[in-house]
């Protein structure tokens, strides 16, 4: 309930309104995860070339993909099924959010106050009501329309009111599809790929494989864009299993299923570049797979901001039923 007396104080005055970012908190954790994981590829990337520079030439490839195994399969197994339950949680709730922004109702907010029987459990001293509190609040702001309606509760429907009309014309584009921010993502990963971009010179200045700069500049973009897909895998298949088959499968026999696509899928996508540079040699034919690679790439990612747009324009009305959870938003950021 607290949260809705907050959220009051952001909505009631549209002239001295303040922008407001809602971010979810379950977003963050995922790009901690995210973080995570892609520190521990990043790193056995670069120290597997590493091996593979130092080691010897006849064997050095071996012990480079052996430790880039050894090293990516662990987190593999052991972030991403985090990742990957936090995200399908985090895009439930997301699916959820027309359907409480439509039927928002601040009568039906709970408190803790009221949960307890006003009587402090540790104590026994008696509690002061929350929700009188905040109501006789909003009456308050809203006495001169109340006055003008002589509806007794005419300051609680004018508040559901608001959140319903305004509230969610400002949230729904920004959570959108459920995927985080662009500007967040490029943070994560940016800093991980840049770091990554001195080596790769390196390696094309004393011609590691035989291959020149131009070839080792080509395969730091394969692996960017590796990288890139990853994330809208991540999010495409948590989506699509919410989407179509959460309902009907439970979340332990999804999570393995969504894990093995996650990790088999960047393979398959990054496999062609490799192949073709490895059979013909030719800098033209890997150029020709490595923009096919980032055009897709871009493809996947526009998706993402179609998604967002349908999702802030679809319907609100449509829904029928209630929702009598705590609505998806005042999860945002209230830790009362």
């Amino acid at each position: 309930l607290w949260c809705t007396f907050e959220l009051g104080a952001f909505l009631k005055d549209s002239g001295r309104e303040k922008p407001v970012e809602f971010l979810p908190v379950s977003v963050a954790f995922q790009l901690l995860l995210q973080w995570a994981f892609m520190t521990l590829l990043c790193l056995a990337v670069q120290v597997s070339l590493y091996i593979e520079e130092a080691a010897d030439a006849e064997h050095s490839s071996d012990a480079a993909l052996l430790f880039f195994f050894v090293w990516v399969l662990p987190a593999g197994l052991g972030i991403l099924p985090v990742l990957l339950h936090y995200g399908l949680q985090h895009l439930e709730d997301v699916q959820q959010l027309g359907e409480q922004l439509a039927n928002f109702s601040v009568r039906d907010a709970g408190c803790t106050c009221c949960t307890v029987d006003h009587c402090d459990p540790p104590t026994g001293n008696q509690l002061l009501c929350d929700r009188e509190l905040i109501f006789r609040t909003l009456k308050r702001w809203y006495r001169n329309s109340a006055l003008d309606s002589g509806e007794k509760d005419h300051h609680l429907d004018r508040f559901d009111a608001l959140v319903r009309e305004r509230l969610s014309s400002s949230v729904l584009p920004l959570v959108g599809a459920g995927a985080p921010p662009a500007r967040y993502r490029m943070a994560l990963y940016l800093p991980l790929l840049t770091a990554m971009f001195p080596h790769y010179l390196h390696l094309g200045r004393v011609r590691l494989r035989g291959w020149g700069l131009v070839q080792w500049l080509m395969a730091y973009g394969a692996f960017a864009a590796t990288a890139l897909f990853f994330f809208w895998l991540c999010f495409f298949c948590c989506r699509w299993s919410v989407k179509k088959i959460r309902k009907a499968v439970p979340r332990w026999v999804v999570i393995p299923a969504v894990q093995s696509l996650v990790l088999l899928l960047p393979i398959a996508f990054w496999l062609p570049y490799r192949a073709v540079l490895q059979r013909t040699g030719s800098s033209l034919a890997a150029g020709l797979v490595l923009s096919c690679m980032w055009l897709i790439l871009l493809c996947l990612s526009s998706t993402l901001q179609l998604l967002a747009c349908w999702r802030s324009q679809g319907p609100l009305s449509q829904t029928a039923a209630r929702c009598r959870a705590p609505p998806f938003f005042l999860r945002v950021g209230c830790t009362r």
